[in-house]
């Protein structure tokens, strides 16, 4: 073998380890480049995250301020009147301004045997009642929507709706109010 061959055979080696480091190593770089592409892009969307709960926080903090700027402020939601007589009377007025028939039942009991709304707020009183409406569809869904913006806090817990004569349709309701327990 000759000088020359020798060269271009040691050149083709060269050539050949070089072919193979780089196509070896350009898929550990690449590998170990992904991975740390996913890893930016997961702390990328954890700090997304983070600042969409930080800003709802702030925003959570402005909410409760102007709330207590209002005029029903959040501790006068929950009625403290023990026979429930502001309560039934907006409930009634919403019959002459809402032009429905309407029905009030259910409601018993004193807020001395009134049940706990659950352990952790012991003072929170629920006294149940039903609603029975009779009227326009539209002015159904109207009272749907005036009690779910009273100035007092009550719960929806049942709400059936049926057709009835030509455009009227008939509601039953059932709904709890709260009350305070001083």
């Amino acid at each position: 073998m000759s000088v020359k061959t020798k060269i271009y055979l040691a050149l083709g080696l060269w050539l050949g380890a070089c072919i193979g480091m780089f196509t070896y190593g350009v898929n550990i770089f690449n590998a170990t480049n992904a991975d740390t592409i996913n890893k930016i892009t997961e702390q990328k969307k954890e700090m997304f995250v983070l600042q969409d709960e930080q800003k709802s926080y702030q925003l959570a903090q402005q909410d409760l301020k102007d709330l207590a700027e209002k005029k029903y402020k959040p501790e006068d939601l929950f009625s403290k009147d023990v026979n429930l007589v502001r309560e039934i009377q907006e409930l009634e007025k919403l019959q002459e301004k809402l032009g429905l028939e309407i029905s009030l039942g259910g409601i018993s009991g004193t807020v001395s045997n009134a049940s706990a709304k659950d352990k952790k707020t012991p003072g929170l009183m629920v006294v149940p009642y039903s609603i029975s409406a009779n009227g326009e569809f539209s002015k159904l869904v109207g009272l749907i929507e005036t009690l779910e913006n009273l100035s007092f806090a009550t719960q929806i817990t049942s709400l059936s709706i049926s057709s009835g004569n030509e455009n009227e349709a008939n509601m039953s309701m059932g709904a709890n109010f709260y009350l305070k327990r001083n």
